[in-house]
């Protein structure tokens, strides 16, 4: 009997065999690290307690990903085979890439649209190249294992956090606000200040995420491989050695992981994981009848999808809010914005991590405060990468689904090959990904082993037990035996766990947290794996000459390093020596960082971060009584680099306008007016890209005044009036009975109101 094309290629050799399993380790080392590690979305930097540098940290995981995929390909192109699981998907992911590329040059600040792109893109890839490893070594059930594996320890976090860590969390803050605000590049007294203390008093359980909802958008991909590992050994049961005892077990796992999604409290989560939970049932049971109804469950579906839209589009224009609680009030406020958005940018999209410094500009008055997605995954890709990135993303996630409703893909009961599997192999990958944890994660996140408490004690508790509960979570969902061909009922609960996290992401962005992204890619690569015929897999005769298979290993090696070099090492670079710099300016050695930004700003010309900060220390350090007027021309060089690198981010202007108003007040010659006027030329800049910030509003009114253009001033008064009563109504309908914080400041808000009475001769403002 002659072998299949995919029985061949899994005995081509050593060296195919070596790579199939470092690809598979790379995956399953990522995806732990990136669920056990906060990893904020896109690349956006932002304070973790310990954590080195966020954004070098993700790039270097995605280039790993990448790195399996090249060496994976590479044997490919000697093995003369080159194929993809998902034609589909494959072109989603060159649509994606091209758009990312287009919105590249409409980008602000291009290095957070190289930077998003990478982490969105990398792990699509690296998942087809996987899906074909493990299509070919049958290795499907460990993927599965370590992500519902992964899912009990997300959930033994969520316990910590809500039996104990959150009220942990309130009382250190109260014991010492000051230095917990500082910490998080918090001023005291200010709005920022209100909100965070907000979230910490709701004990907000969000695991090893940004935000609960991306804890429960992860749990929902733990409970549906749980639940394809519990069906695949509760219906093969009596084939195997204990079957009723595995069955069970994975049964219990899937509860401790469920739990886990409890805990976070996401509404979201919760809700789409019921809606998926009674979508696989009636798959199990009425699949059949589904399939030869097809084009009438796809029509009712759209049908009452667009119904929903609309609807909510309805009632949020006539409601000025969308049905629900405060949450669902400030989403419409993204949605407004993010249509005007689109609106202005209708065919590139702002660019890959762009949303954060354009949004201020159609923020409306009465928002409560600026953010950095919309909060629903196709109009944020559809603002960032335009149509043909919506396109794009659109084919990617969905393409791993459209296999899954093939003919004999939804019944319950199958007949499965038999087969003698490798039993400790598994196991020997649980336990490398373990000791990842334990010894990779404390480099990279030393929370606690500073010497502040007793690190020994420090190191079990945050690095061993949560290697041990992963280890005990595989036990329960170790793969059986014979792991050959998965049944049907596995495809249609993995299909469902991800049209729950696509249906969560609809209000939310937690698909695109690195951790929850990366193994929805890990489930999808399953699915795709389970979903590949066996006659899979065609020889390209244009890789059977030698020298063509060398310059195609040539060439992909020679891209693998160009794309190190342009999107990895200069990051990794600028923000080694920007690490150093905050340190040294934290211990006031100015000149010191200074120098060290200056050669971070050299190492990545894309970034606009260092010449920002050089230019903050700058501002710092004349308040500290360093060089004088010197500090401030050099602040002003730097704010400027900063602002030519991004022009949309309005901080630069604002603290141009800082700067220049300084020097005026050191001025007395003639040159005094001319300080003011590049002041108030800053500061207009500054209102024209944040017009719904009443503290812009108000120093360009102080500046006007100074210059004695009093009509400038009065208006910028009275917009700065409008807009902090703007923001009081919106608090009293959010958080009704609770005493108002002053956003403007109440000095401001009451001098404010004493100007426009002094320029006017008295005017009601009061609202």
């Amino acid at each position: 009997m002659s072998q299949t094309k995919i029985e061949r290629l899994c005995r081509s050799g050593r060296p195919c065999a070596a790579a199939g399993s470092a690809v598979l380790l790379v995956w399953l080392c990522a995806v732990a690290m990136r669920t056990t590690v906060v990893e904020a979305p896109g690349g956006r930097d932002f304070w973790v307690p310990g954590f080195p540098d966020v954004v070098s940290y993700s790039l270097w995981v995605s280039a790993a990903l990448l790195a399996a995929a090249v060496l994976w390909l590479a044997c490919g192109i000697w093995r003369r085979d080159i194929w993809s699981p998902s034609l589909y998907a494959a072109l989603g992911l060159c649509v994606f890439i091209a758009s990312g590329v287009i919105s590249f040059f409409a980008a602000s600040d291009r290095r957070a649209a190289v930077t998003d792109l990478v982490i969105l893109a990398a792990p699509v890839l690296s998942a087809l190249v996987l899906a074909q490893v493990i299509a070919l070594r049958r290795q499907r059930a460990i993927v599965l294992a370590v992500v519902a594996a992964l899912g009990t320890v997300s959930a033994f976090q969520c316990a910590d956090q809500f039996f104990a860590g959150g009220d942990a969390a309130v009382e250190q803050y109260e014991k010492d606000p000051r230095a917990v605000l500082n910490r998080l590049g918090i001023e005291q007294g200010t709005f920022p200040q209100m909100l965070f203390e907000h979230r910490l008093r709701s004990h907000d359980v969000s695991g090893f995420f940004t935000t609960g909802n991306s804890a429960g958008s992860f749990a929902i991909l733990a409970v549906f491989a749980a639940a394809a590992i519990f069906l695949d050994a509760f219906k093969n049961r009596r084939e195997r050695t204990f079957g009723n005892l595995r069955a069970a077990l994975a049964a219990a796992g899937a509860a401790v992981v469920l739990f886990g999604l409890l805990l976070t409290g996401s509404k979201g989560a919760i809700i789409s994981l019921g809606a998926a939970g009674g979508l696989l049932a009636v798959i199990l049971f009425f699949g059949s009848w589904i399939r030869r109804h097809r084009l009438l469950v796809i029509s009712v579906f759209l049908a009452a999808a667009t119904a929903g839209i609309s609807g909510a589009a309805a009632y949020g224009t006539a409601h000025g809010r969308l049905p629900g609680g405060n949450s669902m009030l400030v989403r419409w406020h993204y949605w407004q914005a993010s249509a005007k958005m689109i609106a202005d940018h209708p065919f590139t999209g702002v660019g890959g991590g762009n949303f954060t410094f354009v949004y201020p500009r159609y923020k409306p008055d009465a928002a409560l405060e600026a953010v950095s997605d919309p909060h629903s995954f196709p109009l944020s890709i559809l603002v960032r990468y335009g149509p043909l990135g919506l396109l794009g993303f659109t084919l990617m996630v969905l393409a791993p689904l459209w296999p899954a409703g093939k003919k004999g893909s939804w019944t319950l009961f199958s007949r499965r090959k038999k087969g003698p599997g490798p039993f400790f192999a598994p196991f020997l990958y649980a336990i490398a990904v373990a000791a990842v944890l334990i010894f990779l994660r404390p480099a990279i996140s030393p929370a606690g082993l500073d010497g502040s408490s007793d690190p020994t004690a420090v190191f079990i508790y945050l690095y061993l037990v949560p290697a041990a509960v992963f280890l005990g979570g595989f036990a329960f969902f170790a793969p059986p035996g014979s792991i050959d061909s998965p049944p049907p009922a596995a495809r249609a609960a993995l299909a469902c766990g991800l049209l729950a996290v696509l249906l969560h992401n609809m209000i939310d962005f937690a698909i695109f947290e690195p951790g929850v992204w990366t193994a929805y890619w890990a489930v999808a690569s399953c699915l795709l794996a389970m979903n590949t015929p066996v006659d899979v897999g065609t020889e390209t005769s244009a890789a059977r000459s030698p020298w063509t298979r060398a310059v195609a290993t040539a060439l992909a090696v020679g891209l693998s390093w160009s794309f190190l070099q342009f999107s990895v090492l200069p990051v990794a670079e600028s923000r080694r020596d920007m690490r150093r710099a905050r340190h040294l300016a934290l211990a006031g050695m100015f000149d010191d960082a200074g120098r060290l930004l200056d050669s971070a700003a050299k190492a990545d010309p894309l970034t606009p971060e260092a010449p920002a900060m050089n230019g903050r220390i700058s501002l710092h350090a004349f308040y500290s009584g360093g060089a004088g007027r010197g500090n401030l021309l050099d602040a002003e060089r730097h704010l400027l680099e900063a602002a030519e690198r991004n022009p949309v981010d309005f901080r630069n202007y604002e603290r141009l306008a800082e700067v220049y108003s300084l020097l005026a007040e050191t001025t007395i010659d003639a040159k005094r007016r001319n300080w003011l006027k590049k002041a108030f030329e800053a500061a207009s800049n500054a209102v024209g890209r944040y017009p719904g910030c009443g503290r812009l509003h108000y120093t360009l009114a102080e500046i006007a005044e100074s210059l004695g253009r009093t009509d400038k001033a009065l208006a910028g008064y009275r917009r700065a009036v409008e807009i902090e009563n703007a923001y009081r109504r919106q608090f009293r309908i959010m958080y009704p009975g609770k005493e108002i914080f002053s956003r403007l400041g109440r000095d401001k808000y009451r001098l404010a109101a004493e100007r426009i009475g002094a320029l006017t001769e008295g005017s009601d403002i009061s609202d």
